[in-house]
């Protein structure tokens, strides 16, 4: 309807004062016509995508992240001040988070290529196939941090993957009206007490807290929180980590949660 109100009016307009009109008025005109029609389906699409994006992140906490209690934090291979010395030391990678983040939450990591994995044997398949590209976004913070339902689901599946470097206690939800999962892993092991397969979760509900290092799988006190279209018959578990050579798929089966829009069915 904008664009053809808009149409209609230059086509009034131009026809209305051709006398007084040049060429260079006229090609003017359609051009600003251009850039208005340009900036209103921008802001329609980042508007609808702004809307969803604080309807899933900024329901997992207790209240909405903004610059105020939150602050982007970079793992990637890009930042020389995270070196071997730190993540190969849990003590002093944790020291450095708390450093990076104080009081707020840490956020980042979607498709971040990641050294730190270089540490544990269960991201190695082969020497040109090692996985270390991030999958989900990382909200780091205090162990025992709550985190809420950000949309109506069941719970699909959940368990403790053992070993240094896992997800350590993990629950998936399954949400029917967006057809998509989500996993939290890292989690504390009293967050997996008295789970059942199938249960309702409500938007809000408080569904997990952050796990302290020895529980959550050797990691600094952090929910490692990642979208899933297909799960692939994986239960309780799914790949976090991806090589190179499996980027593509993994890149559409895990979506960015900071830019995926959400439909709801019919």
């Amino acid at each position: 309807m904008y664009f053809i109100y808009d149409y209609f009016l230059l086509v009034v307009f131009t026809f209305a004062n051709n006398d007084d009109w040049n060429m260079l008025a006229h090609t003017k005109a359609i051009y600003l016509m251009m850039i208005v029609w340009t900036i209103r389906s921008c802001n329609l699409d980042s508007f609808t995508k702004f809307k969803e994006i604080n309807k899933m992140i900024h329901s997992l906490f207790s209240e909405p992240l903004s610059s105020l209690n939150s602050v982007a934090l970079d793992l990637s291979a890009g930042n020389l001040a995270l070196n071997p010395a730190i993540y190969g030391n849990l003590e002093a990678f944790c020291a450095f988070i708390e450093k990076k983040i104080g009081a707020k939450i840490g956020m980042g990591g979607y498709l971040e290529h990641r050294v730190i994995y270089e540490e544990y044997e269960n991201f190695s398949t082969s020497s040109s196939d090692f996985r270390n590209i991030h999958l989900g976004i990382d909200f780091w913070a205090a162990a025992g941090t709550p985190v809420y339902a950000p949309f109506d689901g069941v719970i699909h599946s959940f368990q403790i993957n053992h070993g240094a470097g896992n997800y350590g206690p993990t629950l998936i939800l399954f949400h029917p009206d967006v057809e998509i999962y989500s996993l939290y892993g890292h989690l504390a092991c009293e967050s997996l007490i008295g789970l059942k397969v199938g249960t309702p979760v409500a938007v809000g509900e408080l569904i997990c807290q952050l796990g302290k290092p020895f529980e959550n799988g050797g990691w600094p006190p952090h929910v490692h929180f990642q979208l899933i279209r297909d799960m692939q018959g994986f239960v309780g578990d799914y790949p976090g980590v991806c090589s190179q050579l499996d980027l593509v798929f993994y890149r559409e089966n895990c979506p960015d949660p900071t830019s995926f829009v959400f439909a709801k069915r019919e």
